[in-house]
């Protein structure tokens, strides 16, 4: 049978006429159960039946999805564990995984999902989100609320420690009862194998002893060079020279084992190309070739965690009964005085000063910072001081604020990993900040 152009026209709009009555009130009929089902969902969670609400809701999501409906839901899975109907906060958790995916540039999905895993303190959860959020640029004041939050939360390891040194580079030298350990930043052995006696891990050197001799020995564990025999101390590594003891008398040593110079009462560990060491004429700075600098001899210089002084250019110093900061040329940085001091561990963090019995905070200007209040502190390392106030052990920021309590007697230094030791009535263990801000 043939059409001709006119009939085809009339055909063809008859056809589109009959598909629009067919197709509208299938649309109207999904539109009117998306409600129903929203409805009925809404009349349930308000009688507190809210797993039988959330089946209504799912029908809802099926023909409709959003992220305002799933806020919604959201709300009514948490109200179903705190009413006690859902016993277990598996299908929650996988419901709020699944909304953060789906909505994954979203701020109000993350803010959702970080408030139920703050509340249930799972921190671990807490710093995935914000890690997450962070990564694609999602913000918003409450996610910035939490992160600030849970800057602060952290886990006790089970690691228990006699005595501890730290070096500058997230290595610590332990004792456990008589032996000595070597822990990376993770607080995991680095060697297959305790020592006798371990100094501080710089450098990717160290010097250990097992029986009479002590020897260097480098990051895979091979022995490079053994020393004199009867050396039993050793303040570490820089410039490729290492200051040991031997009959209370220190002296420096090149990687080959082979004394270079120096017969001293005490001497540092080189950083920035400098030592203090202690001379019968008092303490100094010397270079990597043993020469005195200046000719100005001091009481006393500060040395650090890892019995370096230097910090970007700048040591304390003690003179006649007072600390000041000075520069290598030996000039006085700033005028201020100090009984007691730290040294400045980061070039840009605080150095604890002690004025007057009480302990506050200077920057590397000499400039106070945090006015002398306590009655310890440790100089700030990556955003935190250990302090002591009224018997009290805690921790503060920058701003000055007590951000870290528990039940320590002492506190060391954090490194830029969360991480740091501290100490109850006998013992060193690990805390390990959940969140820092390089996640």
């Amino acid at each position: 049978m043939k059409f001709d152009k006119k009939t085809l026209t009339i055909l063809l709009i008859a056809f589109c006429a009959l598909a629009l009555i067919v197709a509208v009130p299938a649309t109207f009929s999904g539109k009117s159960e998306y409600k129903s089902n929203l409805k009925t969902a809404r009349e349930l969670y308000e009688k507190d039946l809210c797993l039988k609400a959330i089946e209504e809701y799912e029908k809802a999501v099926a023909e409709e999805d959003s992220l305002e409906l799933e806020l919604e839901i959201a709300d009514v899975y948490f109200r179903a564990i705190e009413n006690g109907e859902l016993t277990k906060t598996y299908d929650y958790e996988s419901f709020l995984e699944n909304m953060v995916t789906t909505y994954r540039e979203e701020a109000a999905a993350y803010e959702k999902a970080l408030n139920y895993y703050y509340t249930r303190e799972d921190y671990e959860s807490v710093v995935e989100l914000l890690a997450q959020a962070k990564k694609l640029g999602v913000k918003s004041d409450l996610i910035s609320d939490f992160t600030e939050k849970v800057r602060y939360k952290y886990s006790l390891g089970y690691t228990i420690i006699t005595d501890v040194k730290r070096s500058t580079q997230s290595y610590y030298t332990v004792r456990d009862s008589k032996v000595y350990y070597i822990y990376d930043k993770n607080m995991k052995s680095v060697f297959s194998r305790g020592f006798d006696y371990a100094s501080v891990y710089v450098n990717d050197y160290v010097v250990a002893k097992n029986g009479n001799y002590a020897f260097i020995m480098d990051s895979t564990g091979k022995r490079i060079a053994y020393l004199d025999k009867d050396i039993d101390f050793s303040t570490g590594f820089g410039s490729e020279l290492v200051a040991c003891r031997k009959d209370n008398t220190f002296s420096y040593y090149n990687l080959s084992g082979e004394k270079v110079f120096g017969d001293y009462k005490y001497a540092g560990r080189f950083r920035e190309n400098y030592a203090a060491v202690e001379t019968d004429s008092g303490w100094c700075l010397i270079d990597t070739e043993g020469k005195v600098v200046g000719d100005k001899y001091f009481e006393d210089i500060k040395l650090g965690m890892s019995y370096e002084c230097l910090t970007n250019g700048v040591f304390f110093a003690k003179e006649n009964g007072k600390y000041k900061i000075y520069n290598t040329k030996l000039e006085c940085v700033s005028d201020a005085e100090y009984d007691d001091c730290g040294i400045f561990v980061n070039k840009d963090s605080f150095a604890a000063v002690c004025v007057d019995d009480k302990w506050g905070f200077i920057n590397i200007k000499g400039e106070e910072v945090i006015k002398p209040e306590y009655d310890s502190a440790k100089s700030f390392s990556n955003g935190f001081a250990a302090v002591t106030k009224d018997n009290e052990c805690f921790f503060i920021n920058e701003t000055n604020e007590k951000v870290i309590t528990g039940e320590f007697s002492e506190g060391d230094y954090f490194t830029d990993g969360g991480l740091c030791l501290v100490k109850g009535n006998t013992f060193w263990q690990p805390l390990e900040l959940y969140y820092t801000l390089d996640k």
